[in-house]
This record gives C-alpha cells, sequence and structure tokens, in this order.
C-alpha cells in the first residue's frame, strides 16, 4: 500500500477498517477456537484434520511474577518506566 499518495482521511480510514476487520475476524477466530476445543474433549484428542489444516492443542505451564506481592514484599519497589505509543481509532458515524 502506497501511502504517499492518499489523503490523510484516507489513512485514517483505511486503518478504522482494518481494525473493524480484524475485530470481527477474533470474534470468528474465537468461536471456531471454542468449537475446536468441544469436539477434541468429545473425541479425547489434542488435534484434528482438516481438508488443507491440522489443529494441535499445546498446553503449556507459564509462570509469571505476582506483581501485586512483590510490591508489598519491597517497601520501595523499583520501577521501570518506559513509553509506549499506540493508536486508537474511533468511528466518526455509526453507519462506518
Amino acid at each position: 500500500m502506497n501511502t504517499s499518495q492518499m489523503t490523510t482521511a484516507a489513512i485514517v480510514d483505511a486503518l478504522g477498517s482494518l481494525k473493524a476487520k480484524q475485530s470481527e475476524l477474533a470474534k470468528i477466530e474465537a468461536k471456531l477456537k471454542d468449537a475446536i476445543a468441544k469436539r477434541m474433549g468429545r473425541l479425547d484428542t489434542n488435534e484434528l484434520d482438516g481438508d488443507l489444516f491440522r489443529v494441535v492443542r499445546v498446553i503449556a505451564r507459564r509462570e509469571s511474577l505476582d506483581t501485586a506481592e512483590v510490591k508489598h514484599l519491597l517497601a520501595e519497589p523499583p520501577m521501570k518506566v518506559t513509553t509506549a505509543t499506540s493508536f486508537r481509532v474511533n468511528a466518526l458515524r455509526k453507519d462506518a
């Protein structure tokens, strides 16, 4: 996509449209994953095959610090400050 020839409004609208599509795709993905998990449970398996793809359920143990407990244990917890940039996109019209 060559954005150098696009107006600012066109760039903003393209980003908004993309974010809306991502949101819809995420909802569909969640429903498909739920259906696959239920089917795996009924079939007592961790993998299913389609005509083109195979889905494998991976269960991993993750460990992380309990930050609330760490802060409680440290009287003056060392703080790390970073700057993050993100772009919030809102529809201007209800029909968008």
